[in-house]
């Protein structure tokens, strides 16, 4: 096997001077370049008749890393250590170290990449936590013909959202609640309001919704399901305050969702009915 490594006298004049000096431009960083690699095969297909073994070992692997028109990680570092072979002894070490140098510092990039990751990872997840939240049957939902408002237009499922009411005479922290369609129908509980109060006050995002309807005994009870996020969250659906439709009475509102006609009764009683009375009469009358 012909000897791979430039010899005193291949580097002395030629060609030979020329691709010493053009392997160690290369891996000087130990490490090759999508650039360094194109040079690299320019310079070996212009020499490739010169008399040099290094040549041609090193062409046929350039070649192979080449031929799909990628260079992977790998195949770098098998086209870094075949120029390690092609230098000189004296100088092959320096190229290994410098190799094992970038790979080191390699790994140790990947590393702190792996670590910021997880730490802005750790950071969404905390900005995109809940701050406050609560579940809770609407208060006077009684009042203000709020239960016909409840009964046409609120369904379990439905979208609600919260908005301050701070000239409310009553509470301080009194917090209504609004349909999409921007009817009131009450107020959040007073125990509930006090946590979250201050949390809207603050600009808190917040996602609500009806998880169902009651059957009070005066009329409709909603239950509302809230959580709170910081004013910087990325929660899908969370909105300001500012975001909530605009406060709607049943003159402006849209019409009331359309129930589903109701089945019409059987008759068949009715006229089973009718079978008996006559029944009843004829036997009557054959007395008589």
């Amino acid at each position: 096997m012909a000897r791979l490594s430039l010899t005193k006298s291949q580097v002395s004049a030629g060609p030979g001077v020329e691709l010493l000096a053009l392997c160690q431009t290369v891996t000087e960083d130990g490490s090759l370049s999508d650039a360094e690699v194109s040079q690299l095969r320019d310079w070996l297909a212009e020499n490739r008749t010169a008399d040099l073994p290094a040549i041609d070992f090193l062409a046929s692997i350039v070649e192979t890393v080449l031929h799909d028109g990628k260079v992977t990680k790998a195949e770098r570092q098998e086209l870094y250590r075949a120029l390690e072979k092609v230098l000189p002894v004296e100088v092959r070490a320096t190229a290994a170290s410098r190799r094992r140098l970038a790979a080191a510092k390699e790994r140790e990039e990947a590393k702190e990449q792996k670590r910021l990751a997880k730490e802005q990872q750790a950071q969404e997840r905390l900005r995109d936590s809940p701050i406050g939240g609560a579940n809770f049957m609407v208060a006077g939902v009684l009042y203000e013909g709020r239960d016909k408002v409840i009964n046409a237009y609120a369904r379990a499922g439905d979208r609600a959202f919260l908005i301050r009411d701070k000239n409310n005479r009553y509470s301080r922290n009194a917090i209504e609640i609004r349909l999409e369609n921007g009817m009131q129908i009450g107020f959040v509980p007073e125990d509930n309001a006090i946590e979250l109060a201050p949390l809207l006050d603050n600009g808190a995002l917040q996602t609500a919704m009806i998880t169902k309807i009651l059957d009070g005994r005066r009329g409709p009870i909603p239950v509302v399901d809230v959580d709170l996020y910081g004013v910087d969250a990325q929660v899908p659906g969370a909105v300001a305050q500012s975001q909530a439709p605009q406060i709607a009475t049943p003159r402006n509102s849209p019409a009331p969702r359309a129930e589903p006609a109701p089945k019409p009764r059987s008759t068949s009683w009715r006229w089973i009915g009718l079978v008996v009375l006559i029944l009843i009469a004829i036997w009557v009358l054959a007395g008589r």
